[in-house]
């Protein structure tokens, strides 16, 4: 009897210090990030009906978001591609008005992407991913391998300079010299001519601390094989890397309204407003 307890004792002390092992081990999965947009009216006039838009983190390979909360009441909207955009509407700005648009967003880093029912959208050409045209499709008449397809694009690419304006997979052939949005057009065209698909992300890569306002805003794409969604950063040379270090706001779509065009934020009265990223 003695011996039988000792034993239970023991094996239950094993157990409780494996868990607590696990449980100190284990990082925290559920955090919330701060994004703070400053808008202010730079003008002497008041100005009315103010909107400004903005992207939310939606499902990633690595991350689900649970909870969206700011200062300010927002509508939300889904746009084809899957984009969150949340929508403020600012009844009037005073002249040189200052103010502060806060969005928390609680997010889960366990929780996986399920938008499988979305990959038929990424697999034909649009613009600035022309993988329809004779110079790309001439590329992946050697191979259709989606490694060897990122080993490409780096030897094909250098690192440039930070360019505002998109420009397209065929502009990076050509131009060579580009930034992490040409990378990723160029690498997602050549998947899409090799028929995997593939998408393009923005949003930011190892984002120290809780707030994204000194962070640099990111290109990566995001490959479909095996029923999952896989990160592929050509230009900081990851292949499938963790998931955990990116957090995505966009995918890139054509036909994203009312961002069209608009990478993170838009505004209207765009001329006499100014907006910072805290």
């Amino acid at each position: 009897m003695k011996f039988h307890i000792l034993l239970f004792s023991i094996i239950f002390c094993f157990n409780f210090n494996l868990k607590s092992k696990e449980k100190i081990n284990k990082p925290e999965m559920v955090k919330t990030v701060l994004v703070e947009y400053q808008l202010q009216n730079t003008s002497m006039k008041i100005l009315k009906d103010v909107k400004f838009y903005c992207y939310a983190p939606i499902e990633n390979v690595g991350f689900k978001t649970l909870n969206i909360k700011s200062n300010l009441k927002f509508n939300q909207n889904k746009s084809k591609a899957g984009n969150h955009i949340l929508e403020f509407n600012i009844p009037f700005m005073a002249p040189k008005d200052l103010m502060s648009i806060k969005i928390f967003l609680t997010i889960d880093s366990s929780k996986k992407d399920a938008s499988s029912e979305i990959v038929n959208q990424f697999k034909s050409s649009e613009r600035f991913i022309e993988s329809d045209t004779k110079i790309i499709r001439k590329l992946v008449k050697s191979t259709k391998d989606s490694k060897k397809l990122y080993e490409l694009v780096i030897r094909k690419l250098k690192q440039g300079p930070t360019d505002p304006i998109d420009r397209g997979a065929v502009y990076a052939l050509i131009k060579k010299n580009v930034d992490c949005t040409e990378f990723s057009f160029l690498y997602t065209a050549l998947c899409r001519a090799a028929n995997i698909p593939a998408r393009v992300r923005g949003g930011y890569y190892d984002l120290s601390g809780l707030n994204v306002g000194n962070a640099t805003y990111h290109n990566w794409v995001e490959i479909y094989q095996n029923n999952a969604w896989h990160v592929v950063d050509c230009q900081l040379q990851k292949f499938k890397p963790s998931k955990s270090k990116y957090l995505g706001f966009e995918i890139y779509e054509n036909r994203s309204k009312p961002l069209a065009g608009f990478h993170r934020f838009l505004v209207s009265h765009k001329n006499n407003i100014k907006v910072k990223i805290k």
